[in-house]
C-alpha cells in the first residue's frame, strides 16, 4: 500500500488501519474479556500491549520512510508525534517519532492492565 502511497508526493496527512489490520503479524487477540482476567490474564494482555506498540512503531516507521512529506500519522487511534529536522524541512526529513508509550512502555502496559 505504502508504495502506491508514495506516488502521491504531496501527501501530508496519513490515517492507517489499526494495528492488527496491517498484515504485519499481530492479530489483536482474544476478544473475550474473561481471557484478560486474574494475574495471568493480564500480564497477557500487557504483553499484547507491548507487542501491538511494536507493531504501530514499525507500521510508522515504514510510512515515514515512504512518505518524506507526511506533516501527520495516525495509526489506529494512536497519533504519531513527528518531529521534523527544520534546518531542513523543506526536504522532510523527520527526526523523530513519538508515540504515547515513548520512553515509559511498561508503564503503559501497565495503565491497561494493572497487576
Amino acid at each position: 500500500m505504502l508504495s502506491l502511497l508514495a506516488k502521491l508526493p504531496n501527501l501530508t496527512n496519513l490515517t492507517l488501519p489499526t494495528a492488527s489490520e496491517l498484515d504485519l503479524g499481530f492479530d489483536d487477540g482474544p476478544y473475550c474479556g474473561n481471557y484478560y482476567h486474574g494475574e495471568k490474564g493480564r500480564a497477557f494482555g500487557r504483553s499484547r500491549v507491548v507487542e501491538h506498540a511494536s507493531v504501530v512503531e514499525t507500521a510508522a516507521d515504514m510510512a515515514v520512510k515512504a512518505l518524506p512529506a507526511l506533516k501527520s500519522l495516525t495509526i489506529g487511534d494512536t497519533v504519531v508525534d513527528l518531529t521534523r529536522n527544520r534546518e531542513h524541512e523543506d526536504e522532510g526529513a523527520i527526526l523523530s517519532m513519538a508515540f504515547p508509550w515513548t520512553g515509559r512502555l511498561e508503564e503503559y502496559a501497565l495503565e491497561q492492565f494493572p497487576l
